[in-house]
Protein backbone atom coordinates (compact mmCIF):
# COMPACT_ATOMS: atom_id res chain seq x y z
CA UNK A 1 0.00 0.00 0.00
CA UNK A 2 1.13 3.71 -1.03
CA UNK A 3 1.01 6.33 1.14
CA UNK A 4 -1.68 7.94 -0.75
CA UNK A 5 -3.52 4.54 -0.84
CA UNK A 6 -4.66 5.14 3.16
CA UNK A 7 -6.16 8.72 2.47
CA UNK A 8 -8.44 9.88 -0.08
CA UNK A 9 -6.45 13.04 -1.20
CA UNK A 10 -9.42 14.57 -3.92
CA UNK A 11 -11.79 14.91 -0.66
CA UNK A 12 -8.85 15.94 1.61
CA UNK A 13 -8.34 18.78 -0.99
CA UNK A 14 -12.01 19.23 -1.13
CA UNK A 15 -12.53 19.83 2.74
CA UNK A 16 -9.88 21.52 2.85
CA UNK A 17 -11.06 24.35 0.04
CA UNK A 18 -7.42 24.11 -1.32
CA UNK A 19 -7.27 26.87 -4.22
CA UNK A 20 -7.05 25.91 -7.74
CA UNK A 21 -3.36 27.22 -8.14
CA UNK A 22 -2.58 25.42 -4.75
CA UNK A 23 -3.98 21.72 -6.09
CA UNK A 24 -1.13 20.63 -8.23
CA UNK A 25 1.80 20.97 -5.21
CA UNK A 26 -0.70 19.91 -2.62
CA UNK A 27 -1.25 16.79 -4.48
CA UNK A 28 2.13 16.41 -4.74
CA UNK A 29 2.95 16.64 -1.14
CA UNK A 30 0.25 14.09 -0.07
CA UNK A 31 1.06 11.62 -2.49
CA UNK A 32 4.85 11.03 -1.38
CA UNK A 33 5.42 8.83 1.69
CA UNK A 34 5.31 11.14 5.36
CA UNK A 35 8.31 11.80 6.72
CA UNK A 36 9.16 10.77 10.33
CA UNK A 37 8.94 14.57 11.24
CA UNK A 38 5.56 14.34 9.37
CA UNK A 39 4.41 11.65 11.74
CA UNK A 40 5.57 13.06 14.62
CA UNK A 41 3.65 16.05 13.92
CA UNK A 42 0.62 13.70 13.43
CA UNK A 43 1.56 12.30 16.74
CA UNK A 44 1.54 16.50 18.60
CA UNK A 45 -2.19 16.38 16.79
CA UNK A 46 -3.92 13.88 18.01
CA UNK A 47 -2.59 14.22 21.37
CA UNK A 48 -4.24 17.98 21.49
CA UNK A 49 -7.44 16.96 19.92
CA UNK A 50 -9.96 17.47 22.33
CA UNK A 51 -8.09 19.31 24.82
CA UNK A 52 -8.49 22.63 26.48
CA UNK A 53 -6.44 25.05 26.74
CA UNK A 54 -3.26 23.69 24.44
CA UNK A 55 -0.32 25.86 23.97
CA UNK A 56 1.18 25.63 20.53
CA UNK A 57 3.48 23.23 19.02
CA UNK A 58 7.41 23.70 18.89
CA UNK A 59 8.54 24.75 15.43
CA UNK A 60 10.03 21.70 14.57
CA UNK A 61 9.29 20.50 10.96
CA UNK A 62 8.89 23.47 8.74
CA UNK A 63 6.30 24.18 6.94
CA UNK A 64 5.74 21.87 4.68
CA UNK A 65 5.72 19.33 7.33
CA UNK A 66 2.57 20.96 9.20
CA UNK A 67 0.89 21.14 5.77
CA UNK A 68 0.86 17.49 5.10
CA UNK A 69 0.36 16.70 9.01
CA UNK A 70 -2.67 18.94 9.21
CA UNK A 71 -4.06 17.65 5.72
CA UNK A 72 -3.22 13.89 6.49
CA UNK A 73 -5.27 14.57 10.26
CA UNK A 74 -8.65 15.91 8.54
CA UNK A 75 -10.11 12.43 8.32
CA UNK A 76 -9.13 11.83 11.98
CA UNK A 77 -10.03 15.54 12.71
CA UNK A 78 -13.67 14.85 11.02
CA UNK A 79 -14.55 11.65 12.42
CA UNK A 80 -13.93 13.55 16.01
CA UNK A 81 -15.99 16.24 14.69
CA UNK A 82 -19.44 13.93 13.69
CA UNK A 83 -19.02 11.98 16.42
CA UNK A 84 -19.85 14.46 18.38
CA UNK A 85 -22.49 15.80 16.03
CA UNK A 86 -21.07 19.13 15.08
CA UNK A 87 -23.36 20.28 12.28
CA UNK A 88 -21.46 19.65 8.46
CA UNK A 89 -21.47 23.26 7.44
CA UNK A 90 -19.67 24.06 10.07
CA UNK A 91 -17.17 21.67 10.14
CA UNK A 92 -16.66 22.55 6.40
CA UNK A 93 -16.77 26.71 6.92
CA UNK A 94 -14.07 25.89 9.78
CA UNK A 95 -11.53 23.78 7.80
CA UNK A 96 -11.82 25.67 4.88
CA UNK A 97 -9.48 27.83 6.83
CA UNK A 98 -6.59 25.45 5.72
CA UNK A 99 -6.99 26.27 2.13
CA UNK A 100 -7.32 29.74 2.79
CA UNK A 101 -4.10 30.01 4.49
CA UNK A 102 -2.08 28.13 1.94
CA UNK A 103 -3.57 30.42 -0.72
CA UNK A 104 -2.55 33.71 1.45
CA UNK A 105 0.66 31.90 2.50
CA UNK A 106 1.59 32.07 -1.38
CA UNK A 107 0.40 36.04 -1.28
CA UNK A 108 2.81 36.79 1.15
CA UNK A 109 5.92 34.74 0.95
CA UNK A 110 5.52 34.46 -3.15
CA UNK A 111 6.00 30.47 -2.87
CA UNK A 112 3.92 27.31 -2.02
CA UNK A 113 3.70 27.01 1.76
CA UNK A 114 1.81 27.36 4.66
CA UNK A 115 3.60 30.37 7.17
CA UNK A 116 0.84 30.53 9.29
CA UNK A 117 0.63 26.62 10.23
CA UNK A 118 0.94 27.29 13.96
CA UNK A 119 -2.22 28.86 13.81
CA UNK A 120 -4.07 25.93 12.06
CA UNK A 121 -2.86 23.46 14.78
CA UNK A 122 -5.86 25.50 17.10
CA UNK A 123 -8.32 24.17 14.76
CA UNK A 124 -6.87 20.46 15.02
CA UNK A 125 -7.26 21.03 18.67
CA UNK A 126 -11.57 20.93 18.06
CA UNK A 127 -11.77 23.89 20.27
CA UNK A 128 -12.34 26.39 17.29
CA UNK A 129 -14.97 26.65 15.01
CA UNK A 130 -16.47 29.44 12.67
CA UNK A 131 -19.57 30.55 12.59
CA UNK A 132 -20.63 33.00 9.82
CA UNK A 133 -18.58 35.69 9.63
CA UNK A 134 -16.24 35.35 12.63
CA UNK A 135 -14.43 32.26 14.02
CA UNK A 136 -14.61 31.28 18.28
CA UNK A 137 -12.22 29.23 19.99
CA UNK A 138 -13.68 28.25 23.88
CA UNK A 139 -10.33 28.68 25.84
CA UNK A 140 -9.29 29.67 29.66
CA UNK A 141 -10.27 33.17 30.29
CA UNK A 142 -6.81 35.82 30.18
CA UNK A 143 -5.60 37.65 32.90
CA UNK A 144 -7.11 41.64 33.28
CA UNK A 145 -10.33 41.44 33.05
CA UNK A 146 -12.18 42.23 36.20
CA UNK A 147 -15.92 40.70 35.69
CA UNK A 148 -13.98 36.90 35.16
CA UNK A 149 -13.93 34.48 37.52
CA UNK A 150 -11.03 31.94 38.33
CA UNK A 151 -10.88 29.10 35.94
CA UNK A 152 -14.04 30.56 33.72
CA UNK A 153 -13.82 30.07 30.01
CA UNK A 154 -14.45 33.00 27.24
CA UNK A 155 -14.70 32.81 23.42
CA UNK A 156 -12.14 33.80 21.33
CA UNK A 157 -13.09 35.76 18.39
CA UNK A 158 -11.18 35.84 15.36
CA UNK A 159 -11.63 37.27 11.80
CA UNK A 160 -10.68 35.39 8.64
CA UNK A 161 -10.10 36.62 5.71
CA UNK A 162 -13.37 36.14 3.20
CA UNK A 163 -13.53 38.47 -0.29
CA UNK A 164 -17.30 39.21 -0.30
CA UNK A 165 -17.91 38.86 2.99
CA UNK A 166 -17.53 42.41 4.98
CA UNK A 167 -17.57 42.89 8.51
CA UNK A 168 -20.69 44.20 8.71
CA UNK A 169 -22.42 45.03 12.07
CA UNK A 170 -25.30 42.30 10.86
CA UNK A 171 -22.79 39.79 9.95
CA UNK A 172 -21.20 40.37 13.15
CA UNK A 173 -24.48 40.24 15.21
CA UNK A 174 -26.16 36.80 13.74
CA UNK A 175 -22.48 35.65 14.11
CA UNK A 176 -22.46 36.28 18.00
CA UNK A 177 -25.90 35.09 17.97
CA UNK A 178 -24.90 31.55 16.47
CA UNK A 179 -22.07 31.61 19.19
CA UNK A 180 -23.88 31.27 22.41
CA UNK A 181 -26.06 28.21 22.07
CA UNK A 182 -23.49 26.08 19.12
CA UNK A 183 -20.69 26.56 22.40
CA UNK A 184 -23.75 26.02 25.29
CA UNK A 185 -24.81 22.24 23.04
CA UNK A 186 -21.11 21.12 22.18
CA UNK A 187 -19.27 22.48 25.60
CA UNK A 188 -21.66 22.73 28.01
CA UNK A 189 -18.86 22.13 30.96
CA UNK A 190 -17.32 24.95 30.02
CA UNK A 191 -20.19 27.47 30.06
CA UNK A 192 -19.34 31.74 28.75
CA UNK A 193 -20.45 34.74 29.32
CA UNK A 194 -17.84 36.29 27.53
CA UNK A 195 -16.22 37.03 24.12
CA UNK A 196 -12.60 38.21 23.91
CA UNK A 197 -10.45 39.63 20.96
CA UNK A 198 -6.62 40.29 20.66
CA UNK A 199 -5.98 42.42 17.49
CA UNK A 200 -4.90 45.18 16.06
CA UNK A 201 -8.35 46.11 15.30
CA UNK A 202 -8.69 46.98 18.97
CA UNK A 203 -6.15 49.61 18.63
CA UNK A 204 -8.09 52.65 19.79
CA UNK A 205 -5.99 54.56 16.82
CA UNK A 206 -8.61 53.55 14.61
CA UNK A 207 -11.47 54.18 16.48
CA UNK A 208 -10.26 58.18 16.15
CA UNK A 209 -9.29 57.90 12.65
CA UNK A 210 -11.78 56.04 11.06
CA UNK A 211 -15.54 56.68 10.19
CA UNK A 212 -17.68 56.22 12.92
CA UNK A 213 -20.05 54.14 10.60
CA UNK A 214 -17.49 52.34 9.08
CA UNK A 215 -17.30 47.89 9.82
CA UNK A 216 -14.37 48.28 11.56
CA UNK A 217 -14.92 51.50 14.04
CA UNK A 218 -18.60 49.67 14.88
CA UNK A 219 -16.95 46.04 14.89
CA UNK A 220 -13.72 47.63 17.78
CA UNK A 221 -16.75 49.72 19.66
CA UNK A 222 -18.21 46.52 20.96
CA UNK A 223 -15.49 45.83 23.02
CA UNK A 224 -13.97 47.47 26.73
CA UNK A 225 -10.11 47.30 26.48
CA UNK A 226 -8.32 45.56 29.33
CA UNK A 227 -4.64 44.86 29.47
CA UNK A 228 -2.16 47.31 27.68
CA UNK A 229 -1.75 47.89 24.32
CA UNK A 230 0.92 45.85 23.10
CA UNK A 231 3.48 47.12 20.28
CA UNK A 232 2.71 44.39 17.19
CA UNK A 233 4.42 47.24 14.15
CA UNK A 234 3.80 44.57 11.35
CA UNK A 235 0.54 43.15 12.23
CA UNK A 236 -1.29 46.42 10.18
CA UNK A 237 0.37 46.13 7.26
CA UNK A 238 0.18 42.00 7.32
CA UNK A 239 -3.41 41.60 7.81
CA UNK A 240 -4.07 44.36 5.29
CA UNK A 241 -1.84 43.81 2.34
CA UNK A 242 -0.50 40.28 3.24
CA UNK A 243 3.05 41.53 3.77
CA UNK A 244 5.77 41.52 6.61
CA UNK A 245 7.80 44.51 5.16
CA UNK A 246 6.95 47.64 7.00
CA UNK A 247 9.86 49.36 5.83
CA UNK A 248 9.17 49.41 2.45
CA UNK A 249 5.98 50.72 1.70
CA UNK A 250 5.53 53.37 -0.49
CA UNK A 251 4.38 51.64 -3.64
CA UNK A 252 1.62 49.91 -1.46
CA UNK A 253 -1.85 50.79 -2.68
CA UNK A 254 -4.31 53.45 -0.70
CA UNK A 255 -7.35 52.80 -2.37
CA UNK A 256 -9.49 52.53 0.82
CA UNK A 257 -9.78 54.50 3.74
CA UNK A 258 -8.03 51.61 5.83
CA UNK A 259 -4.79 51.52 3.36
CA UNK A 260 -4.71 54.95 3.72
CA UNK A 261 -4.62 55.16 7.67
CA UNK A 262 -2.37 52.14 7.92
CA UNK A 263 0.32 53.09 6.11
CA UNK A 264 -0.22 57.31 6.75
CA UNK A 265 0.38 56.26 10.77
CA UNK A 266 3.94 54.52 9.87
CA UNK A 267 4.77 57.45 7.66
CA UNK A 268 4.02 59.78 10.44
CA UNK A 269 6.40 57.91 12.69
CA UNK A 270 3.54 56.10 14.52
CA UNK A 271 3.61 52.27 15.56
CA UNK A 272 0.72 50.05 15.38
CA UNK A 273 -0.54 48.37 18.14
CA UNK A 274 -2.43 45.21 19.63
CA UNK A 275 -5.61 45.83 21.67
CA UNK A 276 -7.46 43.56 24.09
CA UNK A 277 -10.96 43.83 24.40
CA UNK A 278 -14.35 41.45 25.50
CA UNK A 279 -17.69 41.96 25.54
CA UNK A 280 -20.80 40.06 27.16
CA UNK A 281 -22.24 37.52 25.06
CA UNK A 282 -26.51 37.48 25.09
CA UNK A 283 -28.48 34.76 26.14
Amino acid sequence: MTPSDSINIEEILELAAVRADDRVETRALLESAPSAEVEAALAVLRSRLGNFGEKPPSSAGGQLVWMSALLRFLPEQLSWYRDRGIPEEVIRATVADIGRHIAISRVTTGFFGLETWRWLTEHATGTLYQLGRLQFQIQPGPEGIADLASNEAVLGIHIPEEEGRPLSPAAVEDSLARAVPFFAEFFPRQPVRLANCVSWLLDPYLLETLPPQSNIAQFASRFTLYGELLDTPSDAVYFTFRRRDVQNIAALPRDTALQRTVLGRIENGGSWQVGQGYLQLSF
